[in-house]
């Protein structure tokens, strides 16, 4: 069943969305909830960590149910970044089904063609991708730190494979993987991961959007647009492992979706 953000008209003849979030919220308690300090039971991966196909469940359980027909997009694109920002934190504190499903309530809405089934999946090739990172980093620690010089020689094929699968999955190019997981590596041995960061998110937001990205009239035709810029912005947020910064996350990330949603509005 392919199901995507459809414009209504509201009483007052304003254009508002119904989106495709999840109507439980399961992923989207809010920031506040993941900042709390959880209990000391590991989500090491498991088999409750499967996708709702994997496990044998009729993945519509998991599908979102429509948002009220007042709610603007606006609110659907801060859910959207509340969202991205929710599967990082799930990630850090390592609860897998929890990051899928954060990720997936993001990917169900930014990329409008694809099916539950293929958004969920895509949705969980990325976050075993961010398992195999956190594998490779585990075997260049020293004294519980990650060694630098130790990671510049890292084996970051394990990583690359998910990344390629969700790429395959949302129909972006795979060149997506190969920047995405350098961008990783890169982060992790102090070298400038802001280059493969860009580079691949521009070749997500193409596809997501439907159009040319960055289409910029004139100069600055070597910059990578506003959008994956803005994204760069969340990871240098997300380093700073502070509660605030994550509410700083979400308002820069609102804008990234909105401009999304507007894209599939011109469709």
């Amino acid at each position: 069943m392919t199901v995507g953000p459809v414009a209504v008209v509201g009483a007052e003849g304003e254009t508002t969305a119904r989106s495709r979030v999840d109507g439980g919220h399961m992923a989207l308690q809010g920031l506040r909830r993941l900042l709390e300090p959880r209990s000391a039971d590991t989500d090491e991966r498991s088999s409750a960590s499967k996708s709702p196909a994997s496990a044998g469940e009729p993945v519509g359980r998991r599908g979102p149910a429509e948002a009220t027909p007042d709610e603007s997009l606006d609110d659907v694109a801060r859910r959207m970044a509340e969202g991205v920002c929710a599967g990082f934190k799930y990630h850090d504190q390592r609860r897998h089904e929890e990051a899928v499903e954060a990720f997936y309530v993001v990917d169900i809405n930014q990329f409008p063609g694809v099916e539950d089934e293929v958004a969920y999946n895509a949705a969980e090739a990325y976050v075993d991708a961010l398992w195999e990172k956190d594998a490779v980093e585990e075997r260049h620690l020293v004294d519980g730190e990650i060694d630098p010089g130790s990671m510049a020689d890292a084996d970051y094929t394990s990583v690359y494979d998910p990344l390629a699968r969700r790429a395959n999955l949302l129909g972006v190019d795979e060149l997506y993987a190969s920047r995405t997981a350098e961008a990783w590596h890169l982060h992790k041995t102090g070298d400038d991961y802001w280059t493969p960061f860009l580079e691949a998110q521009d070749l997500e937001l193409q596809v997501a959007m439907g159009e040319a990205y960055p289409d910029k009239p004139r100069g600055g035709q070597g910059g990578y647009g506003p959008l994956a810029t803005r994204y760069l912005v969340g990871v240098e947020l997300h380093d700073m492992h502070e509660p605030e910064c994550w509410e700083r996350a979400v308002d820069v990330m609102a804008p990234y979706y909105r401009q999304i949603l507007d894209a599939h509005e011109r469709r």
